[in-house]
């Protein structure tokens, strides 16, 4: 009976500590998917079954984020507020980032706007991100400077704009010629995990430039007693483009005096003013002898070298005579800088007049020589 007794007891005790034990190891199960799982989900006070979300809570953290709408399935529905289950960044490995928005080009003469367009972003976990998937930041070689659209400069910090589409126009945006730049693209997941950016190859601002004249012939008309054998009606429009950071210069000359297409030997002599010196052509030649000549003007009144406004001071016409060989005498130019805060030089205009005056015993007949225009840019 003794040892009867003590087995009894052994055995009552297990199964009370048993009793004791069970309730504190009770688990209740995971729920997973493709890209969320729900970790110790426990009933709520009084619910009951359901394909509610509002039924139970989720106990426990899993990583990731909470994310946006509602994930279903046959037989429940998890209602926003759930985590994904996303421990990696969107794959960047078949990601293609083109400057332009087709075509991948290397470069361009705008100076005031970029393009870009890009693909092979992807997560299979938690997918990319439904709003504002892409992020882009534009760069430069140079100082390696980010463009900011906000403020519209060039700043050190990375700015980085969002965008769900996978191509982008950027503009304004201050370029300059002769520089390299540059897109970064990333994109983010559902569990707010950005990849790694992937730069583009760069586009290079080209300098461009172009250059014509309005006519490529003048003539000056007939000179006699009606006129005092005197004209200054005719005139050449010199147009230019350019993106060139620096502007450019036009320069002139002659291939030749004003000479007789007949008589050789007779000419039209070359009036006395020069392009540092242009003089007022207030009389004609049959009047005063230092008014006798053939000579032009410009109405540039802000040329680089000299008196910048020497041939429109005083709101009167000053004169000049060509040379004869190639020179560096400047008659209009463009000496601001430009770049894609100015904008590009488009069409700019300047009018060079001319002006012919001889006596009565000048040789009747037609005279002709060819004036030279160069225009030069500065990069």
């Amino acid at each position: 009976m003794k040892n009867f007794f003590v087995k009894k007891i052994k055995i009552f005790f297990l199964i009370f500590c048993a009793l004791l034990i069970l309730p504190l190891h009770l688990q209740a199960i995971d729920y997973t998917g493709l890209n969320f799982m729900i970790s110790n989900p426990i009933i709520s006070e009084g619910g009951v079954a359901s394909s509610s979300a509002a039924n139970f809570i989720e106990k426990g953290s899993i990583g990731g984020t909470r994310a946006i709408g509602k994930s279903t399935s046959t037989n429940y529905v998890i209602r926003s507020g759930f985590r994904y289950y996303d421990e990696t960044a969107p794959e960047i490995d078949s990601v293609v980032v083109k400057d332009g928005l087709v075509e991948d080009l290397d470069e361009q003469t705008s100076l005031s706007s970029l393009s870009a367009n890009w693909s092979g972003f992807s997560d299979l976990e938690s997918g990319l991100r439904l709003i504002d998937a892409y992020e882009y930041a534009i760069y430069r070689d140079s100082d390696n400077k980010y463009w900011n659209s906000n403020n519209l400069s060039w700043q050190n910090e990375e700015t980085w704009a969002q965008t769900i589409l996978t191509s982008v126009s950027v503009s304004p945006v201050y370029l300059n010629t002769e520089e390299t730049y540059f897109f970064k693209v990333r994109a983010h997941n559902n569990a707010r995990m950005v990849s790694e950016f992937v730069s583009s190859d760069g586009i290079y601002v080209i300098p461009a430039l172009s250059f014509y004249l309005d006519n490529s012939e003048i003539s000056l008309g007939n000179l006699d007693a009606t006129n005092n054998f005197t004209s200054e009606n005719a005139s050449t429009t010199l147009i230019t483009s350019t993106n060139g950071y620096f502007g450019y210069n036009i320069t002139v000359w002659s291939a030749d005096v004003l000479r007789h297409i007949n008589y050789s030997s007779e000419t039209v002599s070359d009036f006395n003013g020069t392009n540092q010196n242009p003089m007022e052509w207030s009389e004609d030649c049959d009047s005063d002898i230092n008014y006798c000549g053939f000579g032009y003007t410009t109405n540039d009144d802000n040329l680089s070298d000299g008196d910048r406004d020497r041939f429109v001071s005083g709101g009167v016409k000053k004169y000049a005579s060509f040379n004869h060989v190639a020179s560096n005498e400047i008659i209009a130019d463009h000496t601001e800088k430009i770049n894609g805060q100015t904008g590009e030089v488009i069409e700019e205009e300047f009018n060079i007049g001319y002006k012919i005056s001889v006596d009565e015993e000048q040789v009747a007949g037609d005279y002709q020589t060819t004036i030279v225009f160069i225009v030069t840019p500065n990069f």
